[in-house]
């Protein structure tokens, strides 16, 4: 079956999704309006409050991704740039979000941790069309799920 978690203005083009197991929270981007929400899901898995933790103006928002620390990583497709957002342990954003690298040589829409040989897991590797893949060092692995 196929059961809605967000509709309405809030699910509107929604976009990058990322479930943070250890706080109960869906993550996910409003692409045009460059919002990243979150909605709290119970253990038997029904959707709760939903509620804004970040905006950046002017962004497209696409992937996105959770470090080990519980920090969101979001890709801005429309500007090919990438950002951090600081979580506390309740998932709200502290501070704004960090733009962590502001033009990639190419449009990114994606990113995710280096996983198994080769790969460093303390980078986040971003790419997208019309092809190209970078490698961003965070210091941090990714989340576990």
């Amino acid at each position: 079956s196929i059961d809605p978690i967000v509709t309405g203005n809030d699910g509107n083009s929604a976009n990058g999704v990322f479930y943070d197991a250890d706080r109960g929270l869906l993550f996910y981007t409003n692409y045009g309006p460059g919002l990243i929400r979150s909605v709290a899901i119970d253990g038997d898995g029904n959707p709760g409050a939903i509620d804004m933790v970040a905006s950046i103006p002017g962004a497209a928002l696409d992937g996105l991704n959770l470090d080990a620390c519980g920090n969101l990583y979001v890709v801005d497709q429309g500007n090919s740039s990438l950002w951090r957002v600081f979580l506390d342990d309740a998932g709200v954003a502290i501070g704004e979000p960090e733009q962590l690298v502001a033009k990639f040589p190419s449009n990114v829409a994606n990113a995710v941790f280096g996983a198994g040989d080769g790969w460093d897991p303390l980078s986040l590797y971003v790419a997208g069309v019309p092809g190209g893949v970078y490698a961003v060092a965070v210091g941090v692995p990714g989340a576990s799920f």
